[in-house]
C-alpha cells in the first residue's frame, strides 16, 4: 500500500455521495461509485465504503445529527459486481433518550431488490455537530481517482497489520477522530491482508464496536483469523491507537470468502 500524495481535500468529498432531501421518516443518500472504491480489478464497492455511506445516511436522521457512531454492521446480501450508482435509505428503528438505532438498506439504481443491509447505533447527542446535508452533501465534489487504500494512507506492516495516520483528510469534524467508515475499510484491509497467503478474499459481513477515538495514532489495525466454516473465514480485528500507549479504540469481526467465489 503506498504512501498517499499531498491532500487536497477531505476523503469524504471524493466518494460520489449525494444527502438527498428528507422526506418524512426516511433518510436516503445517492453514491456515483468510481473504481477507486471497488476492489482492485473488480467492479465489487469495498464494503468498507458501504460503511461509510451507510454511517453518512444513518448519522442524519429526521430529526437532527447523531455523534458518535457506537457500532457498525454491514452485510452483503449479494455482491454488487459492477454497480454504477448505489442508493441508501435509512430509518429509525429506534430512538431513545441515550441510544439511536438506525438501519440502511442499500441497492443499484437498476434493482429494487437491497444487495446489502447495515444496522448502526449513535449516542442520541450531537455536541453541536452542524447539520450540512444542505451544504457539503448537497454535491458530489469529485471521484475518487486512486485506490481508497492509497488515498486514505493506509500502509501494510505485516500480514494482517495495516496502519493509517490521523491526518487531517481522515478525521471528522465533530470529535477530532478518524471518521467511523474510514476505521471500517481499515478493518476491512486489515482483514484481506491477514489472507492474502491463501489468494485474494473479500469481506461479507463486517461488525464494527467503536470502543474511543484515535487520540494521537496512527491506528494500527491487527487481524487474526479466528475460525473457519467450508469456504467462509471469520477474522477478528483490532484497532488499537499505537502513539496513545496502545490503546483500543475499534474492535471489529469480519466474515470473508475468496474473491472467486460464486
Amino acid at each position: 500500500m503506498p504512501e498517499a500524495p499531498a491532500p487536497s481535500s477531505h476523503v469524504l468529498d471524493e466518494l460520489g455521495f449525494v444527502m438527498e432531501p428528507i422526506e418524512g421518516d426516511v433518510t436516503r443518500g445517492r453514491a456515483v461509485v468510481a473504481p477507486g472504491l471497488c476492489l482492485p480489478g473488480t467492479g465489487q464497492v469495498r464494503i468498507g465504503v458501504l460503511a461509510t455511506y451507510a454511517d453518512l445516511v444513518a448519522g442524519f436522521p429526521p430529526e437532527g445529527p447523531v455523534h458518535p457512531t457506537v457500532d457498525l454492521n454491514v452485510r452483503l446480501i449479494r455482491r454488487p459486481e459492477g454497480a454504477r450508482t448505489i442508493l441508501l435509505e435509512g430509518r429509525t428503528i429506534r430512538s431513545g433518550r441515550t441510544l439511536v438505532v438506525r438501519e440502511v438498506l442499500a441497492r443499484t439504481d437498476d434493482d429494487p431488490d437491497p444487495f446489502a443491509v447495515s444496522v448502526s447505533t449513535f449516542m442520541a447527542r450531537s455536541f453541536d455537530m452542524p447539520d450540512d446535508r444542505g451544504g457539503r452533501w448537497s454535491r458530489a465534489e469529485r471521484p475518487m481517482v486512486q485506490p481508497i487504500a492509497t488515498r486514505i494512507g493506509a500502509r501494510g506492516v505485516a500480514p494482517g497489520v495495516v496502519e493509517l495516520d490521523r491526518h487531517p483528510d481522515v478525521v471528522n469534524g465533530a470529535g477530532g477522530t478518524i471518521q467511523g467508515g474510514i476505521v471500517a475499510t481499515l478493518a476491512e484491509l486489515a482483514a484481506e491482508t491477514a489472507l492474502a497467503d491463501e489468494g485474494r478474499w473479500f469481506v461479507q459481513d463486517l461488525d464494527v464496536r467503536y470502543l474511543r477515538g484515535v487520540r494521537v495514532g496512527p491506528a494500527r489495525a491487527e487481524a487474526t483469523v479466528v475460525g473457519r466454516h467450508r469456504d467462509e473465514a471469520t477474522v477478528r480485528v483490532e484497532i488499537l491507537d499505537a502513539g496513545d500507549g496502545g490503546k483500543a479504540v475499534t474492535y471489529g469481526v469480519a466474515v470473508c470468502r475468496p474473491l472467486s467465489a460464486a
